[in-house]
């Protein structure tokens, strides 16, 4: 698959601001107010090869996401070889890793089965970027997504996770 990259434009992603849904509460949003202070940033993408897939398991799924949430890495290894699972890292200009997100091909739809912005990256927009870059890898085909609720969190550090 050929690089691709994208502007990352600066500003806030509300036009109204947003609400809590399960109370209707007012929320900051924090990735607005930094947004708006934020400078344009290239990203860059291409698929993981084996050996990053191996140690971003390791170092990165590992940190950003609970074990229990977590696929066996030979079972995304297994499904790698079918054809059905790809791991994409998206990069800054200086080639340092700013995001990752693994999806896995399904008949009629493409499962965003993991995302997460490198801890010093986030609070930057990056995320937001993320999601219309892989909109255009997986094409007219529909992109499901599960987010986790920093509500739903188990602990202070899970919900803190989750926040950023």
């Amino acid at each position: 698959m050929e690089n691709y990259e994208k502007r990352l434009e600066g500003g806030g992603c509300h036009d109204e601001k947003p609400y809590c849904l399960f109370t209707g509460a007012a929320l900051e949003c924090a990735p607005c107010k930094k947004n708006s202070e934020r400078k344009d940033i290239m990203l860059q993408w291409r698929e993981l090869r084996a050996y990053e897939r191996e140690s971003w398991y390791r170092d990165k799924l590992r940190r950003d996401f609970p074990a229990d949430e977590l696929k066996p890495r030979a079972m995304i290894e297994k499904l790698i070889g079918q054809g059905r699972y790809h791991c994409y890292g998206f990069f800054d200009e200086a080639g340092h890793p700013a995001a990752y997100a693994y999806t896995m091909e399904c008949e009629e739809y493409v499962l965003l089965d993991y995302l997460a912005v490198e801890p010093d990256a986030r609070g930057q927009g990056i995320g937001s970027q993320v999601l219309p870059l892989l909109g255009e890898i997986i094409g007219d085909r529909t992109m499901l997504i599960e987010a986790e609720n920093p509500a739903c969190a188990r602990s202070l550090p899970d919900r803190d996770t989750r926040q950023a």
